[in-house]
């Protein structure tokens, strides 16, 4: 399972179909300038939109020939290609003209500099735009030429086979060679508006210069052919031939894969950062998120917790345990759950973290809680004789209270266990399956089993008392899952419980529970409050929910495809900083 960290409201970025774009068509290449853009693609199929992607209109071709790349410039004019040779569009973007190609009868790739188009031809050559016509400049090369893009600095490019790549900086006059690190073949060349230049090929074949002689591997984890890249500043987004699309926010260092949800995206192209269009059998519009603060990778399946200490550090138990001061880099902590140099407690089993006492810390996984000083030093305290931990809360004055969940051969058997300085006393659960516990701000705990009632203990667990929360109120008890609690917090005045099929139980001052239907059907992950009053819950179905008034009203945030909120916690700067996890 690989892991994300996220700050900010958006928690991702996602591709989205545009509503009213075309669907349904082999759409082969799109450029931009401005708001404006041109996508081109099978039976002479050619769209535009002058709206940066809100609305598009045909323009009429006459042609059945496949369209299969074009390129707009500064005074939005247009030059579309395929293997029906070239066409210009009117300024005006409302009509179509076939253009002579000086005997080059099929166009691989078109592009705008500052003087007029380019375009590259089947027999290496280059087509130089001079008065409204195109001039033929052959290009020695004894490998097919493929690829073609203009740089910053108005340097033209060309690669193709065997890692072939040569640059002219006359228009086409002289060409010389460069040195691409690569014998594999070069399948696309782009060149970011900041002076970086790209390529990428078979097997993740993805580098990135700035100079255009020295290259740097810069791709994401993929053994399969790259087939379209755009960049813009720090952000990458790559597509492979599997139509797997990737996105890096810092220059190709680290990569994150995106759900697309459109149909088998070929291609990536943008207005800027914020503006992005993917091509596949419709267009989709790039909604941007936050950028990850941090990705880590973890082949385990259990879950994780993101947490902000007392003293405003960052710590994350998700398999490791590790802090960061500023959510950017993230130190392991070695001695993670190693108890005695024991193996049985490892760093990978870490799963939830909470304030103790102080400065200190309580980390727990299904095997082991321990507590963490101040000075970094692990202390064990609890340990069942087989994994079974399900909750821990932590008390003001440091006191635990754990559930655990067992099988045997006649059933299931859940417990809640208080360990404080005057001992430890275990108390079972009636219907104790995946049992759930919180102290309340006055030292009551609360627990409950998913189908078990509700129980209070006043006196640090030594007797509990049932409470009534009205689980008969519920409609459709009858339901498979129905009724049972999935999660129970509390804060200063409140206890809440969250319900299956969306339900949520609050507990005011009063004494009273108000029961209420949050956003959808959705199972629960986590309920928390945070030092900031707001109440978060994780729920299934890539959604946040918050609220500032103690659990009255809600507003939903949404994750991108693919990926479930594990945790969230709030900073003392402000940031959310949210645990993301692909399943």
């Amino acid at each position: 399972m690989a892991v994300r960290l996220y700050e900010a409201s958006a928690l991702d970025g996602v591709f989205e179909p545009l509503c009213g774009a075309p669907a349904n068509r082999h759409l082969a290449a799109c450029a931009t300038a401005d708001g404006t853009a041109i996508v081109c693609g099978e039976s002479g199929t050619l769209l535009v939109s002058r709206d940066a992607g809100q609305s598009w209109s045909l323009i009429a071709t006459r042609t059945h020939q496949q369209l299969s790349c074009c390129a707009i410039d500064a005074e939005r004019r247009v030059l579309v290609g395929g293997p029906g040779a070239a066409a210009r569009v009117s300024r005006d973007l409302s009509t179509f003209a076939p253009i002579d190609c000086d005997g080059s009868g099929i166009v691989r790739a078109v592009a705008a500099s500052a003087s007029g188009f380019v375009a590259l031809g089947f027999d290496n050559a280059l087509l130089v735009e001079r008065d409204g016509r195109f001039e033929r400049r052959a290009i020695e090369c004894e490998h097919p030429l493929t690829a073609l893009c203009v740089a910053a600095d108005q340097s033209v490019y060309v690669a193709g086979e065997k890692g072939s790549l040569l640059r002219s900086t006359d228009g086409g006059a002289r060409w010389t060679a460069c040195k691409a690190g690569t014998k594999s073949a070069i399948t696309a060349l782009f060149a970011a508006r900041d002076g970086a230049l790209w390529i990428i090929g078979p097997r993740g074949l993805c580098r990135r210069s700035t100079d255009g002689r020295s290259w740097q591997a810069r791709g994401p984890e993929t053994r399969r052919a790259l087939i379209a890249l755009w960049a813009e500043g720090s952000l990458v987004v790559a597509v492979d031939d599997q139509q797997h699309v990737f996105v890096s926010h810092d220059e190709g260092a680290q990569w994150s894969a995106v759900r697309e949800r459109t149909n088998s995206p070929r291609t990536i192209v943008g207005f800027d950062a914020q503006r992005l269009l993917s091509l596949g059998s419709t267009i989709a519009r790039w909604t941007p998120g936050s950028e990850p603060i941090a990705v880590l990778d973890a082949d385990r399946s259990a879950h994780g917790s993101v947490f902000v200490a007392r003293d405003g550090t960052l710590w994350l138990a998700a398999g490791p345990v590790a802090s960061s001061e500023d959510g950017g880099t993230w130190a392991i902590d070695g001695r993670g759950l190693a108890i005695d140099g024991r193996a049985e407690h490892t760093p990978g089993d870490a799963w939830k973290i909470a304030q103790g006492p102080g400065d200190s810390l309580v980390i727990w996984s299904r095997s082991a809680v321990v507590s963490r000083d101040r000075d970094g030093r692990y202390q064990q305290r609890f340990a069942p004789a087989s994994p079974s931990i399900e909750d821990v809360s932590v008390a003001s004055d440091g006191a635990l209270a754990i559930t655990e969940r067992s099988t045997h051969a006649a059933g299931t058997r859940g417990t809640i266990t208080v360990i404080d300085e005057g001992g430890t006393r275990e108390h079972e659960l009636e219907n104790g399956d995946w049992p759930k516990c919180a102290w309340d701000a006055r030292g009551a705990l609360w627990t409950s089993g998913q189908l078990g009632p509700l129980l209070v203990s006043r006196d640090r667990g030594a007797t509990f008392e049932r409470v009534d929360w009205g689980r008969a109120q519920l409609p459709g008890l009858e339901k498979h899952w129905a009724g049972r609690v999935f999660a129970i917090a509390s804060g200063s005045d409140a206890v809440w419980m969250a319900i299956s099929h969306g339900w949520f139980a609050r507990r005011g001052a009063d004494g009273q529970f108000a029961l209420s239907k949050l956003d959808g059907d959705r199972f629960v992950y986590a309920l928390s409050e945070h030092a900031s009053g707001e109440l978060t819950l994780c729920m299934e179905g890539r959604r946040l929910l918050a609220s500032r008034d103690g659990g009255r009203s809600f507003s939903a945030r949404t994750v991108g495809e693919g990926w479930s909120i594990e945790s969230v916690a709030r900073a003392r700067d402000g940031r959310w900083i949210a645990l993301c996890a692909d399943h």
